[in-house]
């Protein structure tokens, strides 16, 4: 044993096997480079600082990284030449053709390398991989020779980590300032890299009072800043909008409410916004574009994938939505109940180019009470507005996520065959955001608003209660129907009441605005992933997005790429289904579709 743990030869191979790495790392450098021509360097001396250190030192922490948890156990435990060296090459080799087929796959669609995307790489791919993994393999056969007699000094050894892990350090610091104040060169950045997650923290220095947020937005010129500072390539619209007129016919409000189950319209729960529905399009078979806030709400206004919400929050460009609707409606009122900053991130995506934008309703402690203000808040916008000009409003209400309502609501009861008490508060707070949107409807139809304004109401997602019985719950956790089809109704001056049963989703609803009430002559696949609610044109399928992870959804299976990198496929009862079943042409087109603005081409 004495022996075995004093063998000469473990120093020697530790050494030579980390001398491998460095090397490993720098030819990195090389090889990741096409993550710099996909993703080009921001402008401006912190912006370029940023994007080249930040590449730098994390492509250094991949191959140190494989280093200490693969190779360097190896060489502890078995230090011999015939089982360190083979490891420490193919290790290294594999890192290479790896990275290097990323930066090929992350071009074309913007997606970086994982067990789902391999599903669907054509076998000439796998023919180049191979081949790059032979030719690095030999690359660093004939340096381990090389290598064989390196003795590096503690300089040597100890210099390049240390520069990795400051290049890392300040890499995180830079983001997490410059998230916080909304600066676009950096965040621009931030998707470019494999397995790459820089920090923020706005959420947290906002509760610890660090950080005043409207204050940072003010400092900051956001339409200035996403136009100037579009360093990814990005092309959208993919064509310019063509209008006859900013005039619109009807002024549009959008209710949101929070977490809004598709079985949660009906005369018991929510009466009023049955009654209201009966008299509108009722859309039943309705999705969001996810499972969460962010992603739902980044669907509503964009009309595209979720997935494509990183490039859109680094570089606070707003969608073609909002920007006619800056256009064309002198009033804005947008009053949401709880932030809308984490984790909806709407103040640098849907709402970047909003100034003086409310960010949330403050000086409350509960859901319940905001959102009564934002109810109080409108009906005090409706009574005042000057009557000649348009308006765009959005109310967001936070009841239902929250499981909350007013201690008076308590003792109301709902039939609900004997689920659990958490259900039994949501039914309440869903109940009570109905009460007060019934409000607001109401208060349309006195000033006899409701002949003159698009009214929307739908949700950002749903709300899971082990429906599936795979002891799934709330929201952000599964691609099924109960955390992602939520009610949507449309209220559109002039069109008859009709209940719709077709499959519609959020990018349905962007393409309907934009079109029909803003009078936009281009085909939606310009601007968006959906086609006109009222086409009755069922989507085939829906790139779902999550916080940390996607899915493609289909009317019969879901398959989700795990956060871990896996994926799985489930029915549309989310029960599992053989990896066999992966319909790889639904899941090429919907890889061809979060890349397709960037490579500018129409569906």
């Amino acid at each position: 044993m004495k022996n075995w743990l004093t063998t000469p030869e473990r120093p020697r191979l530790i050494s030579q096997s980390f001398g491998i790495f460095l090397a490993c790392a720098l030819t990195l450098l090389l090889a990741g480079s096409g993550f710099l021509s996909a993703t080009p360097i921001p402008k401006g001396v912190l912006g370029t600082s940023y994007a080249l250190i930040a590449w730098a030192s994390h492509l250094g922490v991949i191959a140190l990284g494989v280093w200490i948890l693969f190779v360097l156990p190896v060489a502890i435990l078995f230090p011999t030449k015939k089982v360190v060296l083979p490891v420490t090459i193919l290790s290294a080799a594999a890192i290479l053709s790896a990275v290097l087929m990323d930066t090929l796959v992350y071009g074309q669609n913007r997606f970086h390398l994982s067990p789902l995307i391999l599903q669907i790489l054509e076998p000439t791919t796998f023919l180049f991989g191979i081949v790059y993994l032979m030719i690095f393999a030999g690359f660093f056969t004939v340096l381990s020779k090389r290598m064989a007699e390196w003795k590096p000094n503690v300089i040597r050894r100890v210099v390049p980590v240390v520069l990795i892990v400051l290049g890392q350090l300040f890499t995180h610091f830079v983001h997490i300032w410059a998230d916080a104040n909304y600066y676009t060169p950096v965040t621009s950045f931030s998707s470019a890299l494999p397995l790459f997650a820089p920090a923020t923290a706005k959420k947290a220095m906002m509760k610890m009072g660090l950080l005043d947020v409207e204050k940072a937005r003010r400092m900051q010129n956001l339409t200035a800043l996403a136009s100037a500072q579009d360093a990814s390539k990005l092309t959208y619209p993919l064509a310019p909008l063509e209008r006859s007129s900013t005039k619109i016919p009807y002024n549009l409000l959008i209710i949101e409410i929070d977490a809004w189950r598709f079985d949660c319209l009906n005369e018991n729960v929510s009466p009023n916004l049955e009654i209201f529905a009966t008299t509108a399009s009722r859309f039943s078979n309705h999705y969001s574009g996810g499972n969460s806030s962010r992603a739902g709400n980044f669907s509503l206004f964009y009309g595209i994938p979720g997935t494509y919400w990183k490039y859109f929050d680094g570089l606070q460009k707003p969608p073609v939505l909002m920007n006619l609707v800056q256009e064309s409606c002198e009033d804005i009122q947008i009053l949401p109940s709880a932030t809308i900053v984490r984790p909806a991130c709407m103040d640098k995506s849907s709402f970047a180019a909003i100034k003086d934008l409310r960010l949330e309703t403050k000086g409350f402690d509960t859901p319940w009470q905001r959102d009564s203000v934002i109810t109080e808040d409108w009906l005090k916008f409706t009574a005042s507005r000057d009557h000649s000009k348009r308006f765009f409003g959005f109310m967001y209400f936070d009841c239902p996520t929250a499981e909350n309502s007013p201690p008076s609501w308590k003792t109301k009861t709902f039939a609900q065959g004997g689920r659990s008490d958490k259900f039994d508060n949501y039914l309440r707070a869903v109940n009570y955001n109905d009460s007060l949107v019934g409000k607001v409807l109401a208060d349309l139809a006195k000033r006899k608003l409701l002949d003159s304004t698009v009214v929307v109401i739908t949700g950002d997602h749903s709300q899971e209660y082990n429906d599936s019985k795979q002891g799934f719950n709330g929201h952000g956790s599964a691609f099924s129907k109960w955390q992602m089809s939520t009610p949507l109704i449309v209220k559109w001056p002039g069109k008859s009441a009709e209940s719709f049963t077709h499959r519609t989703s959020h990018n349905d609803l962007v393409a309907t605005l934009v079109n029909d009430l803003f009078g936009v002559k281009n085909d939606p696949s310009d601007f968006c992933s959906g086609h006109s609610l009222y086409a009755k044109k069922s989507w085939d399928w829906l790139l779902g997005e999550s916080y940390h992870n996607f899915a493609v959804v289909q009317p019969n299976q879901v398959t989700i790429n795990l956060p871990g990198g896996a994926f799985e496929i489930r029915d549309s009862l989310y029960q599992q289904l053989p990896l066999s079943a992966l319909d790889r042409k639904v899941l090429t087109e919907a890889m061809a579709e979060n890349g397709r603005f960037f490579g500018g081409k129409k569906q």
